[in-house]
């Protein structure tokens, strides 16, 4: 771990430790306190926000290489290898990390094009999340209520499908743009680095058609609305009293913490922006500490779990795989 992550984590100690000492060190024992059922259904939301994102990675692969077989295990695993590491640096960087490794395994990828379904997959949720934030703004400040703000959130959210599909050639030349740009900044890097042509320049822009664009915002959509329900099952499994509404409502606000570059895993910072969030609400103190603690510590726990169960799973089918071919075939 470098100064930078050190400093990061220790800022996001201090905070977590900050909102601890307000809401009252005598409360943190009540704020350990859950129910199994919440802690599984927690585990189960990890398990689907991963495959979400898998999913959406995928359709984006397949438009950037159609003739390459990327299948889902594999990118469960990469994705949810990169969420664990995010949790040490940069979520963003943690998935970076994973995802070039394994496009860079024996594939005839472009390397601007695997750079390309990256900040693709990312831009794609990015999209979804700002266009949620002003109804949950006007929530948070309490300029409108919770039905005017779910009408105003399926609006957007409806807007953006709508405009992707019919504006698709717009689109599509928006991510040629950038595709060529990422080509250009990767032809430089080469020519520094080395004289020798790559073997891995670009061909050709990456571009999803109608059907797959509006698929890839639906998942994108559909991941924001999981995370939203994952804090609910928190709530859940700490017996604290806040409606799912408004969960869903304030998730877009809490997630923007997230861009905040100051902790690994926006440790700390996203426990604050909560904090502030839920207390805004009238959520009692201690309700709000049993959140801000056991989500994160039943994130990281629901993630490592995931992960080593996926590793495991893999391993032993493989091995049984193996084992299968080397019996002896009796006629």
């Amino acid at each position: 771990m470098n100064r930078r992550s050190a400093v990061g984590l220790t800022v996001g100690v201090l905070g977590i430790g900050l909102v601890i000492l307000i809401s009252g060190p005598s409360n943190l024992r009540q704020a350990t306190e859950t129910r199994p059922a919440g802690v599984a259904l927690v585990f189960i939301a990890t398990v689907a926000i991963t495959a979400i994102s898998a999913e959406k990675w995928r359709l984006i692969l397949r438009a950037a290489a159609p003739a390459s077989v990327f299948r889902r295990r594999d990118l469960f695993r990469v994705v949810g290898l990169g969420r664990l590491l995010g949790l040490l640096f940069h979520q963003d960087l943690g998935a970076a990390l994973t995802t070039t490794a394994y496009l860079s395994r024996g594939r005839s990828l472009p390397v601007s094009t695997a750079a390309h379904s990256i900040l693709l997959e990312r831009g794609l949720d990015i999209v979804a999340m700002l266009v949620l934030v002003p109804a949950s703004a006007l929530f948070a400040a309490g300029l409108i209520g919770a039905p005017v703000a779910v009408v105003l959130s399926a609006a957007a959210a409806g807007s953006v499908i709508a405009l992707g599909y019919a504006a698709h050639a717009s689109a599509a030349r928006a991510m040629a743009v950038a595709y060529r740009a990422l080509d250009v900044v990767w032809r430089w890097i080469r020519r520094r680095r080395s004289s020798v042509s790559s073997a891995h320049e670009a061909d050709a822009p990456l571009s999803l058609d109608r059907g797959q664009l509006v698929r890839a915002l639906l998942l994108s959509f559909a991941r924001v609305a999981v995370v939203g329900l994952r804090v609910w099952f928190v709530v859940y499994a700490v017996s604290a009293d806040v409606s799912l509404v408004t969960v869903l409502l304030l998730i877009p606000l809490a997630q923007l913490t997230l861009a905040v570059p100051l902790a690994p895993g926006g440790l700390g910072v996203y426990e604050a922006g909560w904090y502030g969030l839920l207390l805004a609400q009238g959520v009692p103190a201690t309700d709000v500490l049993s959140i801000v603690v056991m989500q994160r510590v039943l994130s990281v726990l629901s993630l490592i779990g995931m992960v080593m169960l996926t590793e495991i799973a893999l391993h032993a089918g493989r091995y049984g795989a193996r084992f299968t071919h080397a019996q002896p075939t009796l006629e």
